[in-house]
């Protein structure tokens, strides 16, 4: 039960604001759209750098990916990125820095360079500018750095070569040859270990700001939003909405809802017809009702007349009493008989009078705003509530419950008007 109660809250919720959450939810999509207008593009292109993994020492083939990961981290160095710089003719300084990644593709010889800028043919010429800068430095590094094991052979090489004595082993100066040549091939093998795999294309469109997943993040986030506040304004709102709460507020067993009619619709069914029959039990001789307006805005009459033209229609003998006013009283050429009083006392002396009627139902506003109610208590076999929707607040109509309890009027029903609903 309390998941199911807490279900039913939240679709309440969203019924009773859904004017305010759809408004809530289109504030936060312009919000994104704006953003997406104001923020400055960022463009991204990327660079492909291939290593050649082959050939390596025994000692870094047994760590896979460790050569890839080593030029990743050559790639924003900043002698790399200085070199880059200066091709382009640009300043080297912190935003470059920024402007640069360098990432090893997991389990692949491949080493990817992303620059981001704010023009595509930029972010394009950055991305070539480093992976070319990581190319060139590498054959520089290695040409200048020639191995211990080649300069070793080429001196015995050459001193078997240069002896003034007897000739050299030809067989041991083939190995020594042999040998001077793997290393130089290896040296030259580490001079192109890494090379330009594939150049970075101008971006046709920006990386940032992303439209679509800014106005996917703000339209869910106008949606958690929208929903928190209906949900927490749903909380603190006194309002009435339903025909349940009305019942739980007033106390009553019998909640009746009157809708506002729609054009071109079909009749209802007759509601007061039913909620009279409940009100008014057929083995009454007579009865009489006060009509209670749940707060200073609601109306009574309204009802009050409906409920007796009702009994009228079903042959009993009526008498509407209405002591709001005329304006809201009403006037009909046939059905039950209707009076006005606008004073206390006459109210008294017109109920009296209603002696023998098989119901007296008497409009009367609501006991906060006048004594109508509690000068009659006494006379009356019970009292119906007349509150509007989305207008009258619960703490109203239990204030109002209250007083007639207090003064010895037991609340019978309550009617729930819809706004602008015709009794």
């Amino acid at each position: 039960m309390p998941e199911l109660r807490r279900v039913r809250s939240i679709g309440e919720a969203i019924h009773h604001r859904r004017l305010l959450i759809a408004a809530t939810v289109m504030a936060f999509l312009l919000a994104g759209a704006l953003i997406v207008r104001v923020t400055p593009p960022t463009y991204q292109a990327d660079a492909e750098l291939n290593v050649d993994t082959s050939n390596l020492d025994p000692a870094l083939d047994a760590s896979p990916g460790l050569i890839p990961r080593y030029y990743a981290q050559l790639a924003t160095s900043p002698r790399i990125l200085k070199r880059a710089a200066v091709s382009l003719g640009i300043p080297v300084d912190r935003r470059l820095l920024d402007q640069v990644q360098a990432e090893a593709i997991q389990s692949t010889p491949v080493v990817v360079i992303h620059a981001q800028a704010s023009s595509g043919p930029r972010a394009a010429s950055i991305a070539n500018a480093v992976a070319k800068a990581v190319v060139d430095q590498n054959r520089e590094d290695q040409t200048a750095r020639p191995s211990d094991a080649t300069a070793y052979l080429a001196n015995q090489l050459a001193q078997l070569d240069g002896s003034g004595g007897a000739p050299a082993d030809p067989v041991h100066r083939r190995g020594v040859y042999d040998a001077l040549q793997q290393q130089r091939v290896a040296q030259a093998r580490s001079a192109d270990r890494v090379a330009l795999s594939q150049a970075a294309v101008v971006p046709s469109r920006p990386r940032w700001p992303d439209p679509v997943r800014y106005l996917l993040v703000a339209l869910l986030a106008g949606m958690a939003v929208a929903l928190l506040g209906a949900l927490f304004l749903e909380q603190l709102d006194d309002r009435l909405f339903t025909t349940e709460a009305l019942a739980l507020a007033a106390g009553t067993r019998l909640a009746v809802g009157v809708d506002r009619p729609r054009p071109g619709a079909p009749p209802g069914p007759p509601v007061f017809t039913l909620a009279k029959r409940r009100i008014v039990a057929p083995s009454l001789c007579s009865r009489t009702v006060l009509v209670v307006a749940a707060s200073a805005s609601d109306r009574a009459a309204g009802v009050a007349g409906a409920l007796g033209r009702a009994a009228w229609d079903e042959g009993d003998s009526v008498l509407v009493v209405n002591s709001e006013g005329e304006e809201s009283f009403g006037d009909e050429a046939d059905g039950p008989a209707r009076l006005l009083s606008r004073t206390p006392e006459q109210l008294l002396s017109l109920t009296e009078a209603s002696f023998g009627q098989t119901l007296t139902l008497v409009a009367v506003p609501s006991p906060r705003e006048a004594p109508m109610a509690a000068t009659l208590a006494r006379r009356t076999d019970g009292a119906i509530l007349v509150a509007t929707a989305r207008r009258t607040r619960a703490s109203e109509v239990r204030r109002t419950a209250a007083a007639l309890r207090a003064a010895g009027v037991v609340p019978l029903a309550a009617f729930l008007l819809a706004p602008g609903a015709s009794t």
